[in-house]
């Protein structure tokens, strides 16, 4: 699937971050089950330039694992979940609240769903090799 895009804000007290962060990302479905995550485990992080406090990431890219199309099929409601960590010895900081994924990731694969709908209505034998 291609990846997500995201935009997330991080202020520390209530100052802008700018710099190099760690961060992660995972998708819930807002009763503790993680679905998808960025790395192999929950402590892998990926590295993000945030500047004035703005960072912009794409989910299932920028070496994450990739985002597997029937997630968003297979799950009515889904949340990402971050967190950050700039270093400071305080170590990973849950970035709240989680947020509800919308729109995008579901109408990359609404066009996949409606391409299986059609397969599903060739009855068998329906399709000759000739016709190929």
């Amino acid at each position: 699937m291609t990846p997500v895009p995201y935009s997330g804000k991080v202020a520390i007290n209530p100052v802008n971050f700018h710099g190099n962060a760690e961060f992660t990302f995972s998708l819930h479905d807002g009763n503790g089950t993680s679905h998808w995550r960025n790395g192999a485990d929950a402590n892998q992080s990926i590295q993000v330039f945030v500047r004035n406090g703005r960072y912009s990431v794409l989910l299932g890219g920028q070496g994450m694992n990739s985002l597997p199309p029937e997630l968003f099929l297979n799950h009515d409601k889904l949340y990402l979940k971050v967190e950050f960590d700039n270093e400071d010895g305080e170590g990973l900081r849950h970035l709240t609240p989680d947020q509800l994924i919308t729109a995008t990731p579901r109408a990359l694969v609404a066009d996949v769903a409606k391409v299986a709908q059609v397969a599903e209505k060739v009855g068998n034998g329906a399709i000759t090799r000739d016709m190929l």
